[in-house]
């Protein structure tokens, strides 16, 4: 079991690489999404509302706005 473990990890196993850290000014970047949640469906009109969600997330400060659009 030894040999093969130490065979696996000779061929296959990578060696673990640090994430890159961004740091930006405050109010410099922000990460936009925008995309379409789940539908509702509206029981007394009969019909069938789509749903959409706004996500703003500020780089420097973790800060979230979350916004859900009908």
């Amino acid at each position: 079991m030894r040999l093969r473990l130490r065979t696996f990890r000779q061929h296959f196993y990578l060696p673990s690489v640090s994430p890159t850290v961004l740091e930006f000014d405050p109010g410099a970047v922000a990460r936009v999404d925008f995309g379409r949640g789940s539908t509702i469906e509206d029981v007394f009109a009969g019909q069938t509302i789509a749903t959409w969600i706004f996500v703003m997330v500020l780089a420097w400060s973790r800060n979230v706005c979350l916004t859900f659009l009908i």
